[in-house]
């Protein structure tokens, strides 16, 4: 949903055509093969049922920012369980306290999403 959301946001003229088209490309890039011969009409309008878009928009990027932080959080369990818990409690002590980064920052995690924190994350879970 995130990445059609921001398609629809960086092509703010775009017609009918043009956001089913965009849809279509981007469902297809991330559910895989699925036949929906038969049901084309009703999958270019498909993203109608998500209200997000609607209501809340970038509302899923929550989703993989907590993943990754969760992801990072169990490295330093695997490496260091007592200070990733003790981190991790620092953390969740400061509540909503603090902007993000600096939550992260007290559990010993970085607000990071670029290649170069996601790479070795990946490593860590296809170890296991």
């Amino acid at each position: 949903m995130d990445a059609f959301q921001h398609w629809l946001y960086s092509h703010p003229a775009h017609s009918r055509a043009e956001r089913h088209a965009a849809w279509l490309e981007t469902y297809r890039r991330f559910a895989g093969d699925i036949d929906w011969s038969g049901l084309e009409a009703f999958m270019q309008t498909m993203w109608h049922r998500q209200i997000h878009i609607f209501e809340i928009p970038f509302y899923y990027i929550d989703y993989g920012i907590a993943q990754l932080g969760a992801l990072q959080i169990f490295r330093n369990v695997k490496h260091d369980r007592p200070a990733a818990v003790k981190a991790y409690e620092r953390a969740l002590a400061l509540g909503g306290s603090q902007p993000l980064p600096q939550i992260y920052e007290a559990a010993g995690i970085g607000f990071d999403f670029s290649a170069e924190t996601v790479k070795p994350l990946m490593q860590v879970v296809a170890a296991e």
